[in-house]
C-alpha cells in the first residue's frame, strides 16, 4: 500500500470506434511510471512521471488533465498532458512519518481556445502514520499549495500515487 522501493509502471492504449457501438471516435493514450528508492533506512524517495494524450474529437469530460495535489481537479486539461512530481518521505520513527512533495507539469492543444504554454507547479508537506506494519500501509493528511495560492488538504490512505 505504501511503497519502500521498486518501480511501477503502465500503458494503456484505448480504442472508441462507432462500428464497435461507441457514439464517438477516438483513440486514448495514457502512461505512468513510479519509481521508489530507499536511499538510506529512515529516507524514501519517490519519482512520478506521468502522461496523457487523446485524439481530436473527444468530448470536454473526456480530456486528459493534470492530476496532482494542489491542483483544482479538471482545471488544467489538454489533449495531451506530461507531469513529473517527486515525494521524499523521513521515517522519525517505526510509526510516524513526515512528507513533502513537490510536482510540474503542462498541458498540450491544438485548439487555439484551450491553448496554454504554462507549467503548472504544486507541492505541499503532510505526516504519515504507519496503521499496519504487514502491509505497509500509512494514513495520514498532506496540505498543499498551487499556482492559485490556495490551501488544499487530502486525507491518504496508502499512497496517493496509487490508483
Amino acid at each position: 500500500f505504501t511503497p519502500d522501493k521498486g518501480v511501477r509502471f503502465k500503458g494503456t492504449y484505448t480504442l472508441a470506434r462507432s462500428f464497435l457501438g461507441s457514439d464517438i471516435d477516438i483513440e486514448r493514450l495514457d502512461g505512468f511510471l513510479h519509481i521508489f528508492v530507499n536511499p538510506r533506512q529512515w529516507l524514501v524517495s519517490g519519482f512520478r512521471i506521468e502522461g496523457q494524450m487523446i485524439s481530436d474529437g473527444a468530448p470536454f469530460y473526456y480530456l486528459p488533465f493534470l492530476l496532482m495535489r494542489g491542483l483544482p481537479i479538471m482545471k488544467y486539461q489538454g489533449e495531451e498532458t506530461i507531469l513529473f512530481e517527486t515525494e521524499q518521505r523521513f521515517d522519525l520513527n517505526l510509526r510516524w512519518s513526515l512528507v513533502g512533495f513537490i510536482g510540474t507539469g503542462r498541458t498540450y492543444n491544438d485548439s487555439k481556445y484551450l491553448q496554454d504554454d504554462n507549467w503548472y507547479t504544486a507541492g505541499g508537506v503532510g505526516f504519515r502514520y504507519l496503521v499496519a506494519r504487514l502491509f505497509k500501509l500509512r494514513m495520514g493528511v498532506d496540505l498543499a499549495v498551487g499556482p492559485d495560492n490556495q490551501l488544499a488538504y487530502y486525507i491518504i490512505f496508502g499512497h496517493n500515487w496509487m490508483r
